[in-house]
């Protein structure tokens, strides 16, 4: 199928890299038609060829052109949202929704088949980011960095390097301590871990966790309210890869971890890179106005 009549937004992607329009092929009739369409605009941005794409999670921005940090921005940029053209600032996905993000995250993947550093930015519900950090996980071979502040004041996180802090304890954290609620030691095969900012946070939290049949015991982490520098994020990361290996150390009969986090979205994207052989994992994403129940699931992976 030839002379497209495209959207803007899409006649700017395919003139990305000259005056001309590509020439693309589709059938409407196929039942692949709309990834063909996604595909062939991702190959005329020069992202499928790229080996640095940025990804930038636009969900609750409200402007359609995203402001990328100088450091990327020159490097082919996926604006990644479901609501189109502008974003929500309370946007919280269904639960069909984020069936919908898991299978657009893996579509990318498969079309960003030469990416070798994914760079994660934006705004939007932190499970989105999670979703990431997990198809692009480290078994990939790909490397993520991710994008803290804004595009004048940030700066880049990267996980490169990050190894778990072995003697992490609840009462001996640096960065990260924490506190048990209910006990993991009991025979219990589910722990509820939540990485959160604020006190203020815990009740909603725990509410949520005592809502469900067998309530699962909960490890409480506190994070730092602010994280200054890289060198401190890489910190903070290696401390949260710490919580999960003193729980495989000590809490050998729990076998699904159900995941809740309040971190700055660039290290939840690098967390959940380092997150392999630990069990399930179901990450759940608070939901946002506040509601009940607190979180919805967006991700399970083993």
């Amino acid at each position: 199928m030839t002379d497209l009549a495209l959207p803007a937004i899409l006649e700017t992607a395919l003139r990305k890299r000259g005056n001309r329009f590509d020439t693309i092929y589709l059938d409407p009739t196929r039942p692949a038609f709309v990834e063909d369409y996604a595909a062939a605009v991702l190959h005329a941005g020069g992202a499928t060829e790229a080996e640095d794409v940025v990804l930038y999670l636009g969900h609750r921005n409200p402007h359609w052109q995203p402001n990328l940090s100088a450091p990327w921005r020159e490097l082919p940029a996926v604006d990644l949202r479901l609501q189109y053209p502008v974003g929500n600032a309370d946007f919280s996905p269904t639960d069909a929704e984020w069936a919908e993000i898991r299978h657009g995250i893996a579509f990318l993947q498969r079309c960003l088949r030469r990416v070798q550093t994914l760079h994660v930015t934006g705004r939007a519900p932190l499970g989105v980011a999670v979703i990431a950090g997990r198809t692009w996980d480290r078994g990939t071979g790909t490397v993520i960095e991710g994008w803290n502040g804004n595009e004048r004041g940030g700066e880049i996180w990267t996980g490169v390097g990050a190894m778990a802090t072995d003697d992490w304890t609840p009462s001996s954290g640096k960065w990260l301590p924490g506190r048990i609620e209910g006990s993991p030691f009991a025979g219990a095969t589910k722990l509820t871990v939540a990485f959160l900012r604020r006190e203020d946070q815990e009740p909603a939290t725990r509410a949520w966790n005592a809502s469900r049949s067998p309530e699962p015991p909960l490890l409480l982490v506190r994070c730092p309210a602010r994280i200054s520098t890289a060198n401190e994020a890489t910190a903070v990361l290696n401390e949260a890869l710490g919580v999960f290996s003193w729980v495989r150390r000590t809490c050998h009969q729990v076998k699904e971890i159900d995941l809740v986090l309040a971190m700055p979205l660039a290290l939840d994207a690098l967390l959940a890179h380092h997150l392999r052989q630990l069990g399930t994992i179901h990450f759940y994403d608070q939901v946002s106005p506040p509601t009940d129940p607190a979180y919805r699931l967006a991700i399970s992976w083993l």
